[in-house]
């Protein structure tokens, strides 16, 4: 995980998925596993799910003399395989694992287009054409995908809300408060918030979304369109990250309750409400 590496030292030229390999040969093997499911997001990787392979016993250190390379049996039989992903993005170009997501793993501008053409060197080797999601998780989505082509993807963010029956708790609502450490574009393209928005929005419910920053790529027109209703920065102005952290829960509570005020103010001025 992204969060377990200190900034410092982040270098998705070296971090490797092969530690999630482990864990995915070991449930396999157990004779009561009947389903494994695969969450995806936050990784300090970008190795397409090289590693994934490799624990598990896949080598492709050459083309295979122009053949694409072809999947084990891998996994008991009946075992069912969920890959729960949260993001569109491909497996390469502009939109891909290594350009979008790759700088905040510590990937330089250099770095960045070293791991991309890795990437698309990958995908050569394996065969397998890309897909919008395979760039989940450093790419390692498109492995899996290669590894388990039968494998379930499913969105992560609706696999937890029918976990704690979300819906039901919709129901008598007036709002919705979500939290997100920093709203922008890519926040807004399939991360948990926006899955929150989208059931709430389905049964006419405001969102309001709790931030700790608002980045780019975010306007009127994109938040309504994925039905967030407002959004509510916590820092009362400009201060330093350290500042930020320690006031955390003040302003978290802060902001909620302007929410759940300006909610009641709807409410008293709307003869539709």
């Amino acid at each position: 995980g992204l969060h377990l590496v200190p900034p410092e030292k982040r270098d998705p030229k070296m971090t490797t998925t092969y530690g999630v390999g482990e864990l995915i040969a070991a449930a396999l093997v157990r004779p009561d596993v009947r389903g494994l499911i695969v969450t995806l997001g936050g990784s300090a990787t970008n190795d397409g799910g090289a590693g994934i392979l490799k624990a598990l016993g896949v080598i492709t250190p050459h083309l295979n003399n122009g053949e694409p390379a072809t999947p084990p049996v891998i996994g008991g039989k009946g075992v069912i395989i969920r890959i729960a992903c949260d993001v569109d993005n491909p497996l390469t170009g502009p939109n891909g694992a290594s350009a979008v997501f790759g700088p905040q793993k510590g990937a330089t501008p250099e770095d960045v287009n070293l791991l991309d053409n890795a990437l698309k060197n990958f995908a050569k080797v394996l065969g397998q054409p890309e897909m919008p999601g395979d760039g989940a998780a450093g790419g390692a989505a498109y492995g899996l995908r290669w590894l388990f082509p039968n494998a379930t993807f499913v969105s992560g963010i609706d696999l937890v809300l029918d976990a704690i029956d979300f819906d039901r708790h919709l129901e008598g609502a007036d709002l919705v408060l979500a939290g997100e450490g920093r709203l922008d574009a890519q926040t807004l393209g399939g991360k948990a918030i926006s899955g929150v928005a989208r059931r709430a929005r389905a049964r006419a419910v405001p969102v309001a979304a709790l931030v700790g920053a608002l980045g780019g790529g975010v306007t009127g027109a994109t938040l309504a369109e994925a039905g967030i209703a407002a959004v509510l920065p916590l820092a009362p102005g400009p201060c330093t990250l350290a500042e930020s952290i320690e006031n955390a829960p003040r302003w978290l509570a802060d902001a909620a309750e302007r929410a759940a005020r300006w909610t009641k103010l709807g409410r008293a001025t709307s003869p539709a409400l």
